[in-house]
């Protein structure tokens, strides 16, 4: 099918392949380069009980299978099995960079936590259906989560593993839903408000008495995706209909840098 957007948009879209490749090797980039550098004292990377400090994140994350289908497929459906009869689902919504920025505190000798906010603006939804059709569309997602982290108790000259968790809110948006199916529709926007939780593992990097790099893998479970309930537009802005609408779920894989400063008690 054609999708609503224009040509211009399907054609300037990331090839996730080359995304995916230039991410990890810049991360690698950044460790090696962490590791070879001259290492500060051993503690110098570890808070002081109720030192405080703030972080700033930048990643990648690599979204799941999303897993949209109509709310109420019998009613009006629009993602559709390969017979063109039954319910179909849809679940491309591809990569997205991160930001994220924050403040933690140092809450026991092996133990920190602190609550940051994350953007992910990037992930686009671009897939058929089983039956051909297509869909495409922005997927955004803001979050805010408390963090708690186990440092190890394997200290190192200039680096030392760490554990974590984090549970929180996220916010998750999906607009200019569009579809082909024996025409081209927009779909309402959505809107959700989720419960988020997320586990991480990594190790963080001294690089001064005050400054530290964390690397670490994170898994991320944004909650619900949605399209609301809503009016169907023909792609000329008349009505096609009401929709009932589709639901999926975020859920991604992520790789981060983290820069910590401390501030003090």
């Amino acid at each position: 099918g054609v999708s609503l957007f224009n040509s211009e948009i399907c054609e300037n879209r990331r090839d996730p392949v080359m995304q995916n490749r230039s991410s990890l090797l810049m991360l690698g980039a950044v460790c090696t380069l962490i590791g070879v550098a001259h290492a500060p004292p051993a503690d110098a990377q570890f808070l002081s009980l109720g030192e405080t400090y703030l972080r700033g994140d930048l990643g990648f994350s690599w979204a799941k299978d999303a897993e949209i289908v109509d709310k109420n497929f019998g009613l009006d459906g629009f993602i559709f099995d390969s017979s063109g009869t039954g319910p179909g689902v849809v679940n491309d919504i591809g990569s997205s960079y991160v930001l994220g920025i924050g403040m933690g505190v140092r809450l026991a000798p092996q133990f920190r936590g602190d609550v940051v906010y994350s953007y992910r603006g990037g992930y686009e939804l671009d897939d058929t259906d089983q039956f051909g059709d297509s869909f495409s569309g922005d997927v955004k997602s803001h979050s805010v989560m408390a963090n708690l982290y186990w440092d190890i108790p394997l200290q190192m000259a200039s680096f030392q593993p760490f554990v974590g968790g984090g549970i929180g809110w996220a916010g998750n948006h999906m607009k200019d839903i569009s579809t082909t199916d024996g025409g081209t529709f927009l779909l309402p926007e959505g809107e959700t408000s989720n419960f988020a939780w997320q586990a991480m593992a990594g190790v963080s990097f001294a690089v001064s008495q005050q400054a530290a790099v964390d690397v670490f893998y994170r898994y991320f479970d944004g909650g619900k995706l949605q399209v609301e309930e809503g009016p169907v537009l023909f792609d000329d802005g008349t009505p096609a209909g009401p929709y009932t609408g589709a639901r999926g779920e975020l859920n991604a894989h992520e790789l981060m840098l983290s820069l910590r400063w401390t501030l003090g008690p």
